[in-house]
């Protein structure tokens, strides 16, 4: 897209060859300062009218407005001249004037006189010095250098001509301009004459051992600044690969590496054992696991086996009557019961150790008179099942009773038996399976 300068009067733009530059952000500092830069000039111009396709021309800044870093890397020759980017608050200053309009006829036919003029001097200069087979070289000046005019080719629409410049202003300023060519591609001609054609350096630098080239020439595009040269990649190959990897091989690489499997291998010994180890642990721990499901249930069994056992001892247990009450006199009655049997069976020598049992509790009465109670041992796991058997109580057409030791025994209409030994099981069984009254 064809961006043109916004100045009044200026017709320069991106295609003509010029550096453009847009306006800068709204929000920043320098905006209204180019916005006044054109509304000198243009006083109908506004903030509103700036887009992203409005520019300013470098025909509008100074040389101090760019970056100093980049305008001299474009005058060597390493960037372009797009590329050269304006220095911070840069803001435009430079009010060109319109380039002149060409006059008529009578400004354009002593132009041209005077380039018939120099081309026809130029064509005579040729065929004299083709005529003569020798020239003096003191007829052209060989005592000033700067004064000599130099005979540059320059490129005009296509065409190219061979012009003696006869204007002195004209030959200082072609001289000036081919200093500036010189100096943009100096350092790529010097590296590149001392990479391939000095004579005291090393070629190798330049090529390599089979002789390729390591290093290019790059031109521009569209033949703008100068050419650099760049150094060319190179393929690795498998020789260089080889020799590469024998230089890494040394002794104490070698002996690095055979440390390190020595410890490898020491470390897989290891491994292995431990695998063997932990495999005979997982197995025994599977049977030790088995062993105690079953010392678990044999357990179970001795406990019950003992709790009868020591039900059944009490069957042995004496009991004593016709003994009144209050007897004993204030005295414990392990030890007055010990005193009655060692009296009535002559036990003179022998130590007696009993407890009780059990006795009803009841106002003790003062009677002489009063038939005495029997001492009578109760086990404590009937009296769990109180609370179970009160609602079997209320429960019609079941049987219950309570079996020696301590075992619940429900029989319901249908008949089928049903023991427990646990009183918190019998009563979820009665809630879920036996209607009651007050369940």
């Amino acid at each position: 897209m064809v961006n043109s300068c916004v100045f009044f009067g200026c017709n320069n733009s991106n295609l003509s060859g010029h550096r453009v530059h847009r306006f800068p952000n709204k929000k920043h500092k320098d905006f209204r300062a180019w916005i006044r830069f054109v509304q000198a000039k243009r006083s109908n111009f506004a903030a509103s009218s700036v887009t992203r396709h409005t520019v300013v021309c470098e025909k509008h800044f100074t040389p101090d407005s760019y970056n100093q870093g980049d305008l001299m890397e474009f005058l060597m020759g390493f960037r372009r001249k797009e590329w050269v980017m304006l220095a911070n608050g840069a803001v435009p200053s430079v009010h060109a004037s319109p380039p002149a309009k060409s006059g008529g006829s009578r400004e354009s036919a002593p132009r041209k006189r005077e380039l018939c003029t120099i081309l026809a001097e130029s064509a005579a200069s040729k065929d004299g010095a083709g005529a003569t087979a020798t020239s003096d070289p003191g007829e052209d000046g060989d005592g000033d250098i700067s004064t000599m005019d130099p005979e540059p080719e320059v490129v005009h629409r296509g065409s190219q001509s061979s012009i003696r410049c006869l204007h002195r202003s004209l030959a200082a300023h072609i001289h000036r301009w081919k200093e500036r060519q010189e100096t943009r591609s100096g350092w790529n001609q010097t590296s590149l004459r001392a990479l391939h054609f000095n004579s005291n350096g090393n070629r190798d630098v330049a090529r390599t051992s089979e002789g390729e080239a390591r290093y290019a020439v790059r031109y521009p595009r569209f033949r703008k600044g100068g050419w650099v040269v760049h150094p060319i990649k190179e393929k690795p190959s498998y020789a260089e690969l080889c020799s590469q990897v024998d230089q890494l091989r040394t002794p104490e690489l070698r002996n690095a590496v055979e440390r390190v499997n020595a410890r490898v291998e020491a470390t897989e010994k290891r491994v292995t054992g431990l695998e063997s180890t932990i495999g005979e642990c997982s197995d025994s721990i599977t049977t030790l696991e088995k062993e105690f499901i079953i010392m678990k249930k044999e357990l179970a069994v001795l406990k019950e086996r003992s709790e009868d056992l020591e039900a059944m001892s009490h069957h042995s247990n004496i009991r004593i009557t016709g003994v009144k009450e209050g007897r004993e006199h204030g005295k414990r009655i392990t030890e007055f019961v010990a005193g009655l049997l060692k009296e009535a069976l002559n036990l003179e020598k022998t130590t007696l150790f009993l407890d009780r049992a059990h006795r009803t509790l009841r106002i003790r009465l003062t009677d002489d008179n009063e038939q005495p109670h029997t001492f009578v041992m109760v086990s404590k796991q009937r009296a769990a099942f109180n609370e179970v058997r009160s609602l079997l109580r209320n429960c019609e057409g079941v049987r219950f009773g309570l079996r020696y030791p301590a075992v619940l025994r429900i029989t319901p209409r249908d008949g089928k038996e049903t023991s427990f030994n646990d009183p918190v099981k019998a009563k979820d069984f009665i809630l879920k399976n036996l209607t009651c009254k007050d369940k």
